[in-house]
């Protein structure tokens, strides 16, 4: 497939790629206690590059997590701002390890209830909050952050050259957003970046991310039994439907590692 100029196509992606619905994780983040059927995969798949304390969901590696964290470029006495933050945990891990104040916003209060709940646990002794809101409408002020992060979470939403805009305007002149995302073909993140009034300081494919990523999907799909015990019927199928989904459309897409500066 030809990569196209995603400013001249900005809602492209939103519309073909698979399972871009925000919300489509709320039965997981619902579904209570964790699976250890999950852990284990992850683990197996992962080894000593998987994050450290971390309840596996994503697919950022310890590396890849590391990275982001050096780009950020922040440290004691300032705040980042985790947008998309899903149940907190890749998020608690760079603020950790940067040793810095987190707000953290999600669409879902469940993920928001989840991320919370687990800030003592991944960030103890650090300042961490979490909030519900709009990747395009976060409710936080503007210019009150010194970095933003977005794991895993931009690609799924519509309306990126907004979500862009938003994040740009909750951070402080200079400020820095990475993020990890996947690209489709017919996509330029750093073109739309660019056109938002972002500078692309770096954009890379890191190795190894395909072998892992389906390495998870296929022994989420062979351990399906064991996730609808574990989590129930309606979340275990949310990643069982993901796996079987990407598996074969996966080839078409490069995961990414960004740094922007506002």
């Amino acid at each position: 497939m030809t990569r196209e100029s995603a400013a001249s196509k900005p809602d492209r992606a939103a519309e073909q790629a698979p399972l871009a619905d925000e919300a489509r994780y709320r039965p997981v983040y619902a579904a209570g206690d964790w699976s250890p059927t999950l852990t284990a995969i992850w683990q197996e798949c992962y080894g000593a590059d998987l994050p450290d304390g971390l309840e596996p969901l994503g697919f950022s590696s310890a590396g890849e997590l590391g990275a982001l964290w050096r780009w950020l470029d922040v440290g004691p006495g300032d705040r980042i701002v985790d947008v998309g933050c899903g149940r907190g945990g890749p998020g608690l891990w760079i603020a950790r390890h940067a040793g810095v104040d987190l707000v953290g916003v999600d669409l879902l209060p469940e993920a928001v209830a989840a991320a919370q709940k687990r800030a003592s646990t991944l960030y103890p002794g650090g300042a961490a909050t979490f909030v519900v809101g709009d990747f395009l409408d976060t409710g936080l002020p503007a210019g009150s952050f010194q970095g933003a992060v977005s794991i895993d979470s931009l690609w799924m939403v519509l309306d990126k050259a907004a979500a862009m805009q938003e994040v740009a305007r909750l951070l402080e002149p200079g400020a820095r957003w990475v993020l990890s995302t996947w690209e489709p073909s017919y996509l330029s993140y750093a073109t739309l970046l660019t056109a938002a009034g972002w500078e692309v300081l770096t954009c890379r494919e890191p190795a190894g991310w395909y072998e892992r990523q389906t390495a998870v999907y296929d022994r989420i799909i062979d351990a399906e039994p064991d996730l609808v015990a574990q989590l129930g019927a309606e979340a275990a199928q949310v990643l069982v439907s993901e796996a079987r989904t990407m598996t074969p459309t996966l080839r078409d897409y490069r995961r990414l590692l960004i740094a922007a500066r506002r």
